[in-house]
């Protein structure tokens, strides 16, 4: 049986972000200018700090400073020339103080360069293949969902049960609805995209309800209008029965990009109803970009499939919530926010009701008010195979940005970690030095 490949050029409609886990902070890890963030070179700064004999100083401004460390101050106060590893191009709010100190989150490489895994887009295009098979085809996996919500609902000061037993249910259901047919279905890594492609984003979290705005960090992004290159191998299925995956026995993926815009559509339409409800000038504007989306649906004729990918949205917020009926919502909603949601009810005077009918009352921007991770994705060419072509895979090819996770890289910073910030190294150089003493 041969195997088939689609050549896929995908659309960045909005900045991208997939993370490796790592992150920097601005407190000697990277500097930032009105247009450009430069990382900081740490085995050369060391080496020049230890040179100069500035390591008990900057230590001791680390110290006496803490999180208001400012990096430049120490760098004009000593006439020093930072070393730098690379400049990322930045995308700066007018109102961004860079002087601010933030978390860098930055974004899964290989090689010095971005790159979008197979294993995320499988995964995008495999929750919304579960959402389209439980709404058509399998209806009682559906209300097996329900089931377990009501469960949770009904009992919950009864039991130990709780919103993670409702997540489980989700995930071993969808685990095994496919019957391991997704198998056939293989996305390979993307290929490799150059620094003048990606950016930085300011990340901020924007009340849509109240007057409060909150900057939350700073991502690595795959810019807007950027295009990327992948290939989707399939291996046909004779047996498959199923409808939803009837795309891998054919030589056109109009059926799947079929599929993906019907249920984004439907995501789609209850983000706007819940913006419609906010009246914010913000919301508005989202509002707009999101019937945009729509609009390029409608007119797509199946051609391509609008969906979204990478961090910026919850799992059942985007997801489950649209496609249950009101009840099944309302009792997941107040489920989710039980607790520490009450806490917020409380400071913005509403009752519960009515929290529920706008939650979430935030969303996760840009500085400049996009929303992350929208893409077009379409086939550009279809090719067969008389056996699998061999898969290649970004991660074949380590290098110091990559799989920093399993080499430790100690010049890395990681909040997460302790020992292996610029800080940390200084720290644990003096005390070393002390012991001696």
């Amino acid at each position: 049986m041969k195997y088939h490949q689609h050549s896929l050029k995908i659309t960045t409609l909005s900045p991208l972000h997939i993370g490796n886990d790592e992150n920097l902070t601005s407190i000697g890890e990277y500097v930032t200018t009105k247009d450009k963030i430069n990382i900081v070179d740490s085995d050369s700064f060391i080496t020049l700090l230890e040179k100069e004999k500035l390591i008990n100083s900057y230590l001791d401004k680390i110290l006496n400073d803490g999180n208001e460390t400012r990096i430049w101050d120490f760098i004009d106060e000593n006439k020093i020339t930072i070393p730098y590893s690379k400049s990322l191009k930045f995308n700066s709010p007018l109102d961004f103080d860079i002087n601010s100190n933030n978390t860098l989150e930055l974004a899964i490489e290989t090689n010095n360069q971005k790159y979008v895994p197979g294993s995320s887009l499988k995964g995008a295009i495999r929750s919304l293949l579960f959402l389209h098979l439980i709404t058509n085809e399998k209806q009682d996996l559906l209300k097996k969902i329900t089931d377990s919500i009501k469960i949770v609902f009904d009992d919950r000061d009864k039991t130990k049960k709780t919103f993670g037993y409702i997540t489980s249910k989700v995930a071993s259901i969808e685990e095994t609805c496919f019957n391991n047919d997704f198998k056939y279905i293989r996305p390979e890594d993307s290929k490799s995209i150059v620094d003048n492609n990606t950016c930085i984003e300011v990340t901020k979290r924007h009340h849509l309800h109240k007057e409060i705005e909150g900057l939350d960090l700073l991502r690595e992004c795959i810019a807007k209008d950027v295009e990327i290159k992948m290939n989707l191998t399939t291996l046909p299925n004779l047996d498959n029965k199923q409808t939803t995956l009837a795309f891998v026995n054919q030589k056109d993926l109009k059926s799947l990009f079929s599929i993906l815009n019907s249920i984004t559509k439907k995501i789609i339409a209850y983000e706007i109803n819940l913006l419609t409800k906010a009246n914010d000038a913000i919301g508005n504007q989202l509002i707009k970009t999101l019937k945009s989306y729509i609009q390029q649906i409608d007119n797509s004729k199946n051609d391509y499939a609008i969906v979204r990918l990478g961090k910026g949205k919850s799992y059942f917020y985007q997801t489950l919530i649209p496609f249950l009926d009101e009840p099944n919502q309302s009792k997941l909603l107040k489920l989710l926010h039980n607790k520490v949601e009450k806490i917020n009810r409380n400071e913005f005077k509403i009752s519960l009701e009515e929290y529920i009918l706008t939650y979430p009352r935030t969303r996760v921007l840009t500085g400049n008010n996009e929303m992350f991770g929208w893409l077009k994705i379409e086939s550009e060419s279809f090719n067969e195979f008389g056996e699998s072509p061999k898969k290649t895979s970004q991660k074949s090819k380590p290098n110091k940005y990559q799989d920093r996770s399993k080499k430790q890289a100690k010049t890395q910073y990681n909040p997460q970690r302790t020992g292996n910030s610029l800080g940390d190294i200084l720290k644990q150089a003096l005390k070393k030095g002390n012991s001696k003493n």
